[in-house]
C-alpha cells in the first residue's frame, strides 16, 4: 500500500502479462531479417498458437482479459486484420468525455451519453460478439427499471463496497444522467446475483454479474488495457467494485482493479488534510463528500476488503505504512449522509471513532489472530487477548452490545438507509469470532482445556436471528459467521452444509472446505506480518512519514517466538479427530438457534 506519487496516467494502465507481450515483440523484431509475415494472428495467439479471429481484441484475448496486439516482422504495431472501425475509434476519450463528479452539468453532452452505451457502440459492440461466437452472454441493457432494481440491490445488501459511494448524491446524479456507463455496469455485477429477474439468473447465482463486470471493463480499458477513462472518484469507485467482483466469481489477477483503485485516491489527494470551512457552501461541502468518498475507497474498498479475503486465502493482509495508520478514518455514517463537512477527524491511534473504525479495528485483530498457529507462543495470544479487551472498553455506549442497541440497530437495518446498523452487527460478530478463536488458540497451552465461551455463540444466534434470511446476502458478515461455526465450533451438520453450499453459490467461498483445513494450524505465522501496535503505542510512534517498507511493527520481537520443537498437528476433521456424529456437551452446542429454525 505504498504511496506512488511519481504514477502517471499518461502511459496508461497495463495488464500484468504486458512486459511478457514486450519481450515477445522484441524477439519478433530480431527475426525480421529472416522471414516476413503478414499479421493475422495477434501476438498472444501466435505465441499460443492459437486460430485469431483477427478483431481488436480477439475473442480469446478479450475473455481472457490479456492484451491484445498485432505487430509485423519487424515489431511495428499493425491494425487489425478485420477492424471494423478506424484506428481512431481504441484511440482514449477526450476529457470532454470523461466521467464528472456527482451533479456536474453536462450540457454539451446527450442526456443519456453516461448511463446508457450510444446506439453506434452497442452496435459495434454486438457485431463483435457475434463475430466471436462467443458463449459468454452479453450485458443486458440497463433499462430503467433495471437500473432501479440492481441500484436498490446493491444499496440495500451490497456491504461493505457500497459505502464507498455517498448515496443521496449518487441518487441526484442518477436522475440528472451524470454517472458513468462503466460504473453502473459495476454497481451491477455485484448486485445481479441477488436479482430474481429470469433474464439474470444463472447457475451459480455468482455469475450473473460476469457481463456487467465484463462490459465495465470494456468501457474502461482498451485492447492492450490501458486505461481509457480520467482518473477520478468515479474511476476510483468502480475499480472497488470490479475488484470485489472478482473475488465473488474467483478470477485470477484480482489485485490490477485493487492497486490501480489505489493508485488513483493517492493522486486525488488521499493524504491531504480537509480546509477549515467558515462558511459551508454548496461547492464547499461538495468537496468534503468527495473527500470522504475517497478515504472510504481505501479504508472499505481497499484495506477492509483486504483483511477479509485474507482469512479466506490463508495469507497475511498488506501492512500499513506509517503514513497510512495516521490517515484520518471514515467518518460516522449519520454525517456522511447528513453533514460530512462538520464531523471531526478520528484517526486510528485514538480510541473514538465512527462504526467503521471500531469495524476496522476488530477486523486487524481477527485477521492477525487467525494468523496464529499452534507454533505461536503464549505471549503472541495474549497480546492480542489485551488488544481485544482494549477494542471493547474503547466503545461508545450506543455501539456496545446490548438487547436495546440491538433492537435499535434492527429497526435501522430494516430501513436499510446507511451501513451503520450493519457495522454494528459485523462488529460484533468478529468480536464474539475473535473470542472463540483465542479460546482455541489458549488451549493449545492448557493440559485441561476450559470450556468454549458461551456468550460469544449466544451473541452470534442473536445476531444471526434478528437479520433472519437477509443475513444470506451479506457476504462478510455470513461468512464469518459460518467460518466460526466450522472452524472453532466445529459444525458439519445439514443446515450448516446447506448454508456453506449457498454461500458458495452466491458469494464463491468454500468455507466448509477451508475452515476446517485451517483449523488449528501447524504452519508458523508469516514473516512478513507482524501482531500490530496498540493504541498507545500508536501515539507515541514516530510521526515521520516512511512510504517504504514500513508496516505495523510491534513493539517487540519477543511476542512472536515460536514455540520450540512443538508437534505438527494436521487439520482435525482431515485427521479424524473430530467425531462429527458424536453428542455434543453442554459446552460444544452442535448449532446456532437460527439454524434449527431454518425450514426442512
Amino acid at each position: 500500500m505504498d504511496h506512488s506519487p511519481s504514477f502517471s496516467f499518461q502511459a496508461g494502465y497495463e495488464h500484468p502479462g504486458q512486459h511478457e507481450d514486450d519481450a515477445d515483440t522484441k524477439s519478433v523484431a530480431s527475426k525480421s531479417s529472416k522471414r516476413k509475415r503478414l499479421a493475422k494472428a495477434c501476438n498472444a495467439c501466435h505465441r499460443a498458437k492459437r486460430r485469431c479471429d483477427g478483431t481488436a481484441p480477439c475473442s480469446n484475448c478479450y475473455f481472457a482479459s490479456k492484451p491484445c496486439e498485432y505487430t509485423d516482422a519487424s515489431g511495428r504495431p499493425v491494425p487489425p486484420p478485420h477492424s471494423g472501425q478506424p484506428d481512431g475509434s481504441k484511440a482514449p476519450r477526450s476529457s470532454s468525455a470523461r466521467s464528472r463528479s456527482y451533479g456536474e452539468e453536462t450540457q454539451s453532452l446527450p442526456s443519456t451519453s453516461h448511463v446508457l452505451l450510444d446506439t453506434e457502440t452497442m452496435q459495434s459492440r454486438k457485431r463483435v460478439k457475434s463475430e466471436q461466437h462467443s458463449p459468454e452472454p452479453a450485458a443486458p441493457v440497463l433499462d430503467h427499471g433495471l437500473t432501479r432494481e440492481l441500484t436498490n440491490l446493491f444499496f440495500t445488501h451490497c456491504h461493505p463496497v457500497r459505502d464507498v459511494i455517498h448515496r443521496p448524491s449518487f441518487a441526484t446524479a442518477l436522475s440528472h444522467r451524470h454517472v458513468p456507463s462503466y460504473l453502473l455496469y459495476a454497481i451491477c455485477a455485484l448486485a445481479a446475483p441477488l436479482s430474481r429477474q429470469p433474464r439474470l439468473r444463472t447457475s451459480p447465482p455468482r455469475l450473473a454479474g460476469k457481463p456487467f463486470a465484463r462490459e465495465a471493463a470494456s468501457l474502461m480499458f482498451d485492447g492492450s488495457g490501458r486505461l481509457l477513462c480520467g482518473a477520478d472518484l468515479f474511476t476510483a469507485q468502480a475499480l472497488c467494485l470490479l475488484a470485489a467482483h472478482d473475488h465473488v466469481i474467483n478470477a485470477p489477477g484480482k489485485s490490477r482493479y485493487r492497486d490501480l483503485a489505489l493508485q488513483i485516491v493517492q493522486t486525488l489527494g488521499l493524504h491531504d488534510s480537509d480546509p477549515a470551512l467558515p462558511v459551508p457552501t454548496a461547492e464547499r461541502i461538495q468537496a468534503s463528500i468527495e473527500r470522504e468518498s475517497v478515504r472510504r475507497i481505501f479504508w472499505v474498498g481497499i484495506h477492509l476488503m483486504d483483511l477479509h479475503f485474507s482469512v479466506y486465502a490463508h495469507t497475511p493482509p498488506p501492512p500499513l505504512s506509517d503514513a497510512q495508520t495516521r490517515l484520518r478514518l471514515p467518518a460516522d455514517e449519520t454525517s456522511f449522509e447528513l453533514q460530512v463537512q462538520s464531523t471531526l477527524p478520528e484517526y486510528l491511534y485514538l480510541p473514538r471513532a465512527s462504526e467503521l473504525g471500531h469495524l476496522i479495528r476488530i477486523m486487524t485483530v481477527f485477521a492477525q489472530i487467525e494468523q496464529l498457529g499452534d507454533r505461536s507462543s503464549p505471549e503472541a495470544f495474549a497480546e492480542l487477548e489485551r488488544r481485544g479487551e482494549e477494542w471493547v472498553s474503547n466503545l461508545p455506549d450506543h455501539l456496545r452490545f446490548s438487547e436495546s442497541n440491538l433492537q435499535v440497530q434492527k429497526s435501522m437495518f430494516e430501513t436499510s438507509s446507511n451501513t451503520g446498523a450493519w457495522c454494528f452487527c459485523c462488529m460484533h460478530v468478529y468480536h464474539a469470532s475473535f473470542a472463540l478463536a483465542l479460546h482455541a488458540g489458549r488451549n493449545l497451552f492448557k493440559s485441561s482445556p476450559k470450556p468454549r465461551p458461551q456468550w460469544a455463540v449466544t451473541r452470534l444466534d442473536m445476531i444471526m436471528n434478528m437479520l433472519g434470511d437477509r443475513a444470506k446476502n451479506t457476504w462478510m458478515l455470513v461468512g464469518t459467521v459460518l467460518w466460526t461455526q466450522v472452524k472453532y465450533c466445529h459444525q458439519d451438520d445439514d443446515r450448516i452444509r446447506e448454508w456453506c453450499n449457498e454461500h458458495e453459490e452466491l458469494w464463491g467461498t468454500r468455507i466448509l472446505d477451508s475452515a476446517a483445513y485451517r483449523s488449528l494450524s501447524s504452519g508458523p505465522i508469516s514473516p512478513t506480518y507482524s501482531m500490530g501496535r496498540s493504541l498507545d503505542e500508536l501515539r507515541l510512534h514516530n510521526p515521520r512519514s516512511d512510504w517504504s517498507n514500513a508496516g505495523l511493527a510491534g513493539s517487540s520481537g519477543d511476542g512472536m517466538n515460536r514455540r520450540k520443537g512443538a508437534e505438527s498437528l494436521p487439520s482435525l476433521k482431515s485427521s479424524g479427530l473430530l467425531d462429527w456424529k458424536s453428542e455434543p456437551t453442554t459446552s460444544m452446542p452442535v448449532g446456532l438457534q437460527w439454524l434449527a429454525k431454518e425450514p426442512r
